[in-house]
């Protein structure tokens, strides 16, 4: 758990400094946590019944994925 503190933390300093080397090194695991927030919202779909916590719950998971987009453009 440490060591993923430590590396949120490089790339939050990373992408303040715009520090595009460090991104591009976290790339492949950025992707992959892309991919499991897609899987989470296609999971929550079929599993919350209540309207307006499936729309509240959805739209966090869909602002990360935005969020790791734009992370992700940086590191092209």
């Amino acid at each position: 758990m440490d060591e993923m503190k430590s590396v949120l933390l490089q790339l939050s300093m990373a992408i303040e400094k715009e520090d595009y080397s460090t991104i591009y090194n976290y790339k492949d695991q950025l992707y992959k946590l892309k991919i499991y927030y897609e899987r989470q919202h296609k999971l929550l779909q079929g599993y919350e019944k209540d309207p307006q916590k499936l729309q509240e719950n959805s739209g966090f998971i869909i602002s990360w994925i935005e969020d790791l987009d734009k992370i992700l453009s940086l590191s092209l």
